[in-house]
């Protein structure tokens, strides 16, 4: 396709935000809060997480994870934009945390203090 009709390799981010205007609606914003499922080191080569991160990094703005489940090398996150993680599913099992998440999701979000 790149040889025959001129098409870019793009990151799935690049591509999200642009459709999304995420820039746009992040500029002037105080704060951005995403999510991931497993944050990890894994997840500095390309995940939206970090993509979001990178983004309100550039642009000056918080930006905090609420992720299920925060592994090994997750605290590299933090150099690429995030202010903080917060995982809201350690120890549970797979079924308990999609059970409960929005409970979970909510004490996870009010354990924030900026």
């Amino acid at each position: 396709m790149m040889a025959f009709f001129g098409a870019k390799l793009r990151r799935g981010f690049e591509i999200m935000a642009e459709a999304a205007r995420l820039e746009e609606r992040l500029a002037g914003a105080d704060l951005c809060i995403t999510g991931e499922g497993r944050l990890d080191a894994s997840s500095m080569g390309g995940k939206t997480a970090i993509g979001v991160a990178r983004l309100c990094k550039r642009l000056g703005v918080k930006c905090v994870a609420l992720v299920g489940i925060a592994g090994e090398g997750a605290e590299a996150a933090l150099a690429e934009g995030l202010s903080a993680y917060y995982a809201i599913g350690e120890g549970l099992t797979l079924e308990k945390s999609m059970r409960d998440a929005r409970d979970l999701l909510a004490k996870a979000a009010a354990r924030y203090t900026h």
